[in-house]
């Protein structure tokens, strides 16, 4: 199984909100963590992470990865290691 990421450097022009995705090339991980722990270190970068892919229609968008980036910082924050 696989996770793709997909993610910019850089902030779109208004008025587009988020980018054409066939025109990114995502990067690909073998686990949901290994995508989520790059995707937090792109994060930690101020990259904006847009999506990840994975199998079987799974999908996180935009917000629901900062949900997750946010529990992740707090919990660093809280015991000073993550999860």
């Amino acid at each position: 199984m696989s996770y793709k990421v997909f993610c910019t450097d850089v902030s779109l022009p208004l008025p587009l909100k988020e980018p054409d995705f066939s025109k990114l090339v995502p990067l690909v991980f073998e686990s949901l963590d290994i995508a989520l722990d790059f995707a937090f270190g792109r994060i930690d970068r101020r990259d904006i992470v847009w999506k990840i892919d994975g199998p079987n229609a799974f999908q996180l968008t935009k917000s629901e990865i900062e949900r997750k980036y946010r529990a992740w910082v707090h919990s660093k924050e809280k015991t000073g290691k993550p999860f």
